[in-house]
């Protein structure tokens, strides 16, 4: 029946889907510019949507001058540097430890004298409603600022996991406990406070900035690589989380905190993308890589730059 159940969003989404709009650019790239006319104004507004259309119109004419990306080009050069970064974010999302509490969260939920399924039940309640504040924020305030706030909470909170956990708790192996409610209690809300930061940041920030980083030449071949890199990190997740835990214990979230210490980092220095159009979103990495010299915004669209 559990299973059966899931069948219900997939249904809803098999029958929404046909009524979206479809993609502009791969619209543009169809040669269906009218159709691509219109999908932009659904989506931004007549005046902007024909600037919109003129810039990827251009960048798809100045792609087709040169012979479609290959898998060569994608691992090499500019491009290289990219899917390097899409991948550390990608990898990042994974090694800062959500999915350990996802998939172990029992196992880890027992040794703070708690109820293991109740605790997990809140533990994925927590996870869903602090989804939906990143559909405001991650344009309200940026795709960056976002990164930057989600992995401080997330280092805070597996750092003192960690160090409460060691040094706040007896016993061993198995036979682990909080020394007082108070220090159970506070490991459980720790535990919170690590979704809720993961949930409204990291989580679905990391998939809109993956999909927006890389050229329409080389976009499909570049989500693809990136998206593998997750799964990766969810292999290695699942597959190490539990030896770790029998190892060090409290300790693997002391390694958490220190994968979300480079999350913090790579955060910023990330440039922000909100409000760029896509065809601009290279130049913003371009300076990034010191291959351009940034001059003054004069058209609204955030980083704008010059080639040396």
């Amino acid at each position: 029946m559990a299973i059966a159940l899931q069948a219900i969003p997939a249904v809803v989404i098999l029958l929404t889907m046909p009524f979206l709009p479809r993609s502009p650019r791969w619209l543009v790239q169809q040669g269906r510019l009218s159709e691509a006319s219109e999908a932009l104004t659904l989506l931004r507004g007549s005046q902007t949507a024909e600037k919109e259309l003129a810039e990827i119109v251009e960048e798809f004419k100045a792609e087709c001058a040169v012979d479609s990306g290959s898998w060569g080009e994608v691992f090499s050069g500019r491009m290289a540097l990219l899917v390097g970064i899409g991948a550390s974010l990608q990898m990042l999302q994974q090694l800062v430890g959500m999915n350990a509490f996802m998939y172990f969260g029992p196992r880890v939920f027992k040794h703070m004298n708690l109820d293991a399924n109740l605790f997990q039940t809140i533990a994925n309640a927590t996870n869903m409603v602090f989804t939906l504040p990143a559909l405001y924020f991650i344009e309200k305030t940026g795709r960056r600022s976002l990164f930057i706030a989600g992995a401080l909470g997330m280092a805070v909170s597996n750092f003192a996991l960690g160090f409460l956990g060691l040094y706040g708790t007896t016993g061993s192996g198995e036979n682990i406990e909080p020394s007082s409610p108070l220090v159970g209690a506070v490991l459980a809300a720790m535990v919170l406070c690590f979704i809720a930061s993961f949930a409204s940041t990291w989580g679905p920030a990391v998939w809109v900035y993956c999909a927006e980083m890389f050229p329409l030449r080389h976009r499909a071949q570049c989500v693809g690589v990136t998206t593998m890199t997750n799964w990766v990190g969810n292999f290695l997740i699942a597959q190490f989380s539990p030896i770790l835990m029998t190892a060090i214990g409290f300790g693997t979230f002391l390694l958490f905190g220190a994968f979300c210490i480079v999350a913090l980092a790579l955060g910023i220095w990330l440039p922000e993308t909100r409000g760029v159009p896509l065809e601009q979103i290279g130049t913003c990495f371009d300076e990034r890589f010191g291959l351009v010299e940034g001059k003054e915004d004069t058209e609204g669209y955030g980083a704008v730059s010059k080639r040396l």
